[in-house]
Parts: structure tokens; sequence; C-alpha cells
């Protein structure tokens, strides 16, 4: 995306540097022992990741970069 001079990568990656925080902090939790509510809570986060991120806003940069002929 970079390279290519996607014009939303910053707060793409922005949005993948959140994601990589929210993943460390499900892993304190979890080796601190708190697995009761964790499991819901990962689910939640990972559906979100899914929609939101994956069928939402990827979906923007891969028109983007099919459009510079990159497939």
């Amino acid at each position: 995306m970079k390279q290519h001079s996607f014009p939303a990568f910053a707060a793409h990656k922005a949005e993948h540097d959140a994601l990589t925080a929210q993943v460390i902090d499900v892993q304190k939790k979890y080796n601190s022992g708190a697995t009761a509510a964790l499991s819901m809570e990962v689910m939640n986060f990972l559906k979100n990741w899914l929609v939101k991120h994956i069928m939402g806003t990827d979906k923007g940069y891969s028109s983007f970069l099919n459009e510079k002929g990159l497939h």
C-alpha cells in the first residue's frame, strides 16, 4: 500500500496498530487467568475485525491496488 501511494495508508496502518494493541491486551488478560469472560470478548473482537475491517476497509485498498494492475 505504501509503495503504491494508497491514500488511506496511514489510517489503515493505524487500524492494524490498534489490532496489535488489542491482541496484546487479550493475551495479558489470558495470562492473568481471566478466561471466563475472555472467550466472548475474543469472539466479539474477531467478528468485528472480520466484518468491519476485512469486509469493509480492506475492500478499499483491494480496489485501489487492482486499478494499479496488481492482483
